[in-house]
Parts: structure tokens; C-alpha cells; sequence
């Protein structure tokens, strides 16, 4: 068995009524019942996974679309990043998301090119951020 369809039989047996996209590549994939059921829902083309087992997915910069229509049509979705071995729910990857910008801004901004008001508007810009994402 794939280390993907043992993850999935973990969390499946834990959450049944939870479908579960796994981060894989550039790809965010439903195995097994998930996918069959994504499938059937969306229209989404079944591949092998292995001999036993069919996976479907689309690409990861479609992840918001699909969201949007897990959220319209209140569909219980968990996000499951292998490699960091996180789990999320729709919401919490957005905010990890809008963390990871934050970060990067942080850490491409150069410091010593930035006068004393634009020094206090970058602060000023990433306190509204981080307010918009603690409350959110």
C-alpha cells in the first residue's frame, strides 16, 4: 500500500464524514471513496492509484475554486500536507497562507533602503494583516 492510501485509511476510519485532499506536487488528490464520491460530484477524471485503489484530483492553483464549492455546498474537507504532516481545515490553510506572505514580505523587505514613514507604514500595513487574520 501507498503511504498516501495508509494516511487516508487513518484519517478516514478517525473522520468518516471528513473528505480528505492530500498535497501531492502540484496536485491536491482525493483517494479511494473520497475520490469516488469528488468524482462523481465534480466530474473529476478516476486514475489508479495502485491495483486496488483510485485517486482524482485537480491542481493546486485551483485549490480556492474547489473550496469555494466544498464551502457552497457544505462539504466537511480537510487539507493534509504529507511532507509537513499537517492537517488542515479550509480555514486554517488560508490563514497559514496569509502567514506565508507575511513572512516572505518580512523577509524580502530591505531595511536599509526604507526611509522612517515607510519603515512605519510597513509596520502599520502588517498589523492590519495579522488583525485580519487573527480575526477572520
Amino acid at each position: 500500500m501507498s503511504k498516501l492510501f495508509l494516511m487516508y485509511d487513518y484519517l478516514k476510519k478517525q473522520n468518516p464524514n471528513t473528505i480528505f485532499l492530500f498535497k501531492s506536487g502540484i496536485f491536491y488528490l482525493a483517494i479511494d471513496q473520497d475520490a469516488m464520491y469528488l468524482s462523481e460530484l465534480l466530474n473529476l477524471k478516476l486514475t489508479p492509484l495502485n491495483n486496488d485503489v483510485v485517486k482524482c484530483g485537480f491542481p493546486s492553483n485551483s485549490l480556492e475554486k474547489y473550496l469555494k464549492i466544498f464551502k457552497a455546498i457544505n462539504l466537511n474537507v480537510k487539507i493534509i500536507d504529507p511532507e509537513k504532516n499537517i492537517s488542515y481545515s479550509p480555514k486554517e490553510y488560508e490563514q497559514d497562507k496569509s502567514v506565508q506572505k507575511i513572512l516572505n514580505d518580512i523577509q524580502n523587505m530591505n531595511i536599509n533602503e526604507l526611509s522612517v514613514s515607510e519603515a512605519y507604514q510597513m509596520l502599520e500595513t502588517l498589523k492590519q494583516q495579522v488583525a485580519q487574520i487573527t480575526n477572520s
